[in-house]
């Protein structure tokens, strides 16, 4: 796995031994961020879910401002902080910070922290049933955790057919094999 664009463009990303994490394929991380091109300069990010941290650091090498990564498995998360070390070589200014703690506490706790673009790459099984993926969207719409224009980049699979709470809206829907990516964001 590595790097698809911005300044640290082929750089390897090492992802844990194991199947604790799923990472977003660099052909599907390619797709994405040519859709996000114009919104990742100088964007607040947060990568939910984070895995491999591979979303993030993707962000980060395309001039994102500050990324934070969210990671409840303590291996992963020093993984991805020696992922992100890795890119100030090349050049990479962005800001982060690695936490390390299940979402849902995250977003109940992170008050006034809000981003242009959150991604979210939750296990598939765990967004099969819409309630799971409702109170994930529900607890992001509490927690503000979105600025006014910001978007939800949300990975979930292929046959995952979600049911989205007031005020959220699918702006764009695209499919990638067993892999579907939902663009959305809410107004009040």
């Amino acid at each position: 796995m590595h790097i698809t664009g911005g300044q640290a463009r082929g750089l390897r990303i090492e992802t844990p031994p194991g199947n604790i994490t799923r990472p977003t394929t660099d052909r599907v991380r390619e797709s994405v961020f040519a859709i996000l091109r114009d919104l990742i300069p100088d964007a607040q990010v947060i990568d939910l879910y984070a895995g491999s941290g591979s979303l993030g650091l993707e962000a980060a090498s395309r001039g994102a401002e500050h990324v934070t990564w969210v990671e409840k498995h303590p291996a992963t998360a020093a993984l991805i902080s020696q992922n992100f070390a890795r890119l100030a070589p090349a050049g990479v200014t962005t800001r982060g910070a690695v936490k390390t703690q299940e979402v849902l506490s995250f977003l109940r706790g992170s008050g006034p922290e809000s981003a242009d673009l959150v991604f979210a790459d939750p296990p598939y099984d765990k967004m099969r049933k819409n309630e799971e993926l409702q109170e994930l969207l529900r607890t992001m719409e509490q927690s503000r955790i979105l600025k006014e224009d910001g978007i939800l980049i949300l990975e979930v699979g292929g046959r995952t057919r979600p049911v989205l709470p007031n005020p959220w809206n699918l702006m764009r829907k695209e499919e990638y094999g067993s892999t579907a990516i939902l663009f959305l964001d809410y107004s009040e």
